[in-house]
């Protein structure tokens, strides 16, 4: 028997839309322009749909799919499904090295509310926002959506992503606010073009997923003993503020010590190393402005280190 719920004539039924981007020249193998996914214990149908591209593309433009949901019993089952499928793409682009732009569930273009009513009024069919990311909604009436696009071609088309997608799917990985960030910086990572800009972002991954971990007793009572002088000395109120404050601070281990830690719990000590060397490249870029430190002219490795560093670590939740 199918596992696609049988929605009864004159009885509502809800969908989801999620619109997300790939880096330039990425697509799917297979879809043409849609491919039915099929999902564990999944109460609607769910398709991998490919947009319709400009005719006229700006170099380096993103690829735009869809996941739409159909025929789901409930509000509250399209949103469950949408939601864990969202996850599963963040994962999946994230362990196969792609890059994905899930959006932030809100609409690129939007008409009024008076609009909306005057064409389900005249035509019979709701108008809803161009949302870039997840849109839940009623299927009835008809939808049509509002949007605009205000353009050289690379291709890469993804094969085999069907099992991993449905893996991942049915895993229900879920993640912490630190790791949704680190996943999102992750794979938009891959919208930059630029080498140092992408250093960054790849080294500020392991910072939002490093946790930095208490000194000794002895040192943070050392510490401890500075505060009292700092205070009664004839400094500035605002001398003493930042001091005291940095002495607190360095109850800490560094964030740089965390974040080699951290690699250092999944990867091996050449990787730990490697990383460093990403670090402070990462600091002159900061702190100078530019940097001579080969790691930043070619993230490749260091984006391989960091997807491989991502992934162990939500495998471990």
């Amino acid at each position: 028997m199918s596992s696609v719920a049988q929605i009864r004539p004159g009885r509502k039924s809800y969908g989801f839309r999620l619109k997300f981007h790939l880096p330039a020249g990425r697509t799917f193998r297979g879809v043409h322009p849609r491919r039915r996914l099929h999902l564990e214990a999944v109460k609607g149908r769910v398709y991998l749909v490919k947009l319709p591209q400009p005719r006229r593309h700006r170099f380096g433009a993103r690829t735009k799919h869809v996941l739409l949901g159909m025929r789901f019993d409930s509000y509250k089952t399209a949103l469950a499904c949408g939601t864990r499928l969202k996850r599963a793409l963040s994962l999946f682009a994230a362990q196969w090295r792609i890059g994905v732009d899930v959006g932030q569930d809100r609409a690129t273009a939007s008409t009024s509310r008076a609009v909306k009513d005057l064409v389900a009024a005249q035509q019979g069919f709701q108008l809803l926002d161009d949302v870039h990311g997840l849109d839940v909604y009623c299927e009835q009436p008809l939808v049509r959506r509002f949007g605009m696009e205000a353009y050289g071609a690379t291709t890469y088309i993804i094969d085999d992503y069907e099992d991993s997608l449905r893996d991942l799917y049915t895993a229900q990985v879920t993640f912490t606010p630190k790791q949704r960030l680190a996943l999102d910086l992750y794979n938009l990572s891959h919208f930059e073009n630029d080498a140092k800009t992408r250093l960054l972002t790849l080294v500020t991954v392991v910072e939002v997923l490093a946790t930095r971990a208490k000194r000794s007793p002895a040192v943070r009572a050392l510490l401890s003993g500075f505060i009292p002088k700092v205070r009664s000395s004839s400094l500035t109120v605002t001398e003493k503020h930042r001091l005291t404050d940095g002495l607190g601070n360095l109850k800490q281990e560094s964030i740089s010590g965390a974040c080699r830690d951290f690699v250092g719990k999944y990867r091996s000590p050449e990787e730990v190393t490697f990383f460093s060397n990403c670090y402070k490249a990462r600091s002159d870029l900061v702190h100078d402005g530019k940097t001579s430190r080969p790691e930043a002219i070619d993230p490749t490795r260091l984006d391989q280190l960091v997807s491989q560093l991502l992934i162990a670590s939500l495998a471990t939740n």
